[in-house]
């Protein structure tokens, strides 16, 4: 819940939000838009617009129309609808707001104002973090960076992830397959190619481009012939 001090302080685009809520009770299209953009219910200010963004994005996700009464109604299936403003405030969304929105100049204004938030909520977590005296320097600034990366690469919920954290783990991983005599993947027959892509993976999936005549189906019927020969010695003697 948002107090009275906090809506003086903090940054918000209140009327963006009301703008994004009521274009997408418009046209309910313009919820991919805004979905599209990355735009998620944390971003807005007030708790009622984020009770009603979720709620409209459950029912899009669900592949259910999305509309005044709609929305209405599952907000009173989550006993929601008064704490959001009841049926009088969804109604209003619509109200001023024209008929072709700009969804994507109103997400940004929602966004901008919630990386702002995001960034005085981080500053002053640290400080209180670094004036308890309770974690020594580095470890704050690691603090405060991991959430800073976490606001710039616009995630709310999943923590950020520095590179030192698995690049042991991933240089070990190339070193065994340089030095390994084991190919990880299946050959495709051609050594410079298995030695630039380590063979054919497990989960990959490759695509051969090029025009026409430039030999695309020659160069595939290469690569099956050694994996046939491998996996399925009797149907390779098709191939002789």
């Amino acid at each position: 819940m948002i107090t009275d001090q906090e809506q003086r302080i903090l940054p918000a685009a209140v009327e963006a939000e009301k703008a994004v809520l009521g274009a997408i009770l418009l046209d309910e299209k313009a919820y991919d838009q805004a979905a599209d953009l990355g735009l998620a219910p944390a971003d807005f200010f007030l708790d009622s617009h984020r009770r009603i963004y979720a709620a409209v994005s459950d029912l899009r996700e669900a592949g259910q129309p999305v509309d005044p009464v709609t929305l209405r109604n599952e907000l009173e299936t989550r006993k929601q609808l008064e704490a959001v403003g009841g049926a009088a405030y969804v109604a209003g969304l619509l109200d001023g707001v024209p008929d072709r929105p700009s969804i994507k100049a109103y997400v940004k204004l929602v966004q901008d104002a919630s990386q702002r938030r995001n960034l005085i909520h981080a500053c002053t977590a640290s400080i209180a973090q670094a004036s308890e005296g309770s974690s020594k320097a580095p470890e704050c600034l690691s603090n405060l960076g991991d959430t800073l990366l976490q606001i710039q690469g616009g995630l709310h919920d999943a923590p950020a992830e520095r590179i030192a954290a698995f690049t042991d783990a991933a240089i070990a991983e190339w070193n065994q397959r340089a030095y390994s005599p084991v190919l990880p993947g299946l050959t495709t027959g051609i050594d410079k190619l298995d030695k630039s892509t380590t063979g054919i993976r497990k989960g990959e999936l490759w695509s051969i481009g090029g025009r026409q005549g430039d030999g695309k189906s020659a160069l595939a019927l290469q690569i099956a012939r050694p994996i046939l020969s491998t996996r399925f010695p009797l149907a390779s003697s098709a191939w002789r």
